[in-house]
C-alpha cells in the first residue's frame, strides 16, 4: 500500500526542510566555475616602511570578497614584504615579492616591490663662538673681536 501525502503535509515538509535555510554569512559562498581572483592593485611599489592595503574579486562578481579564514593570504619572500590576514601589506626591505590571495580553491597575485627609503644625513647642527672668546684666552683686545662659527 503506497503511502500518500495530502498537498498541506507536502508543503509542510518542504517548509520543515528549508527552514533552516538562510542567507548568513557563515554559510558557504558558491565559487564561480573557472572563477579567477582579482588582486587590486595588480602590482605596486611601496617604501621600505609603508603599508598598502589590496582588495581581492571573483571575476564575474562585483562584489569584494571580505576578511575570513576561508580568504588567506601570503607572501612569498617575507624579508622583502609580510601581508597580514586582512590583506594589508608591509614594506620590510628592498626587493620584489609576490602576495599571494587564496579563497576556495583559486589563486590571485600583486607584484609588490618595495624600495627603500633614504635615510636623510643628519648635520651637527652650527655653533657659534664669539672670536672674542677665543682672543681673551690669548690676551688680545676682545672689543675687536668678531663671532664666528664652526661645523
Amino acid at each position: 500500500m503506497r503511502a500518500h501525502l495530502s498537498f498541506q503535509s507536502r508543503v509542510l515538509v518542504a517548509v520543515a526542510l528549508l527552514g533552516g535555510c538562510s542567507s548568513s554569512p557563515t554559510e558557504p559562498q558558491l565559487v564561480p566555475l573557472g572563477g579567477v581572483l582579482l588582486v587590486s592593485p595588480a602590482a605596486a611599489s611601496i617604501g621600505d616602511r609603508g603599508t598598502l592595503q589590496l582588495t581581492v574579486k571573483v571575476t564575474g562578481s562585483n562584489q569584494s570578497l571580505t576578511p575570513s579564514p576561508e580568504l588567506v593570504w601570503s607572501s612569498s619572500d617575507e624579508q622583502v614584504a609580510a601581508v597580514t590576514p586582512n590583506g594589508v601589506v608591509f614594506g620590510r626591505a628592498g626587493g620584489a615579492t609576490d602576495i599571494v590571495a587564496r579563497w576556495h580553491g583559486l589563486r590571485g597575485v600583486a607584484r609588490i616591490t618595495v624600495v627603500v627609503t633614504p635615510i636623510p644625513e643628519v648635520k651637527p647642527p652650527k655653533t657659534c663662538t664669539p672670536l672674542a672668546l677665543s682672543a681673551a684666552k690669548r690676551g688680545v683686545d676682545a672689543t675687536t673681536a668678531i663671532p664666528t662659527c664652526k661645523r
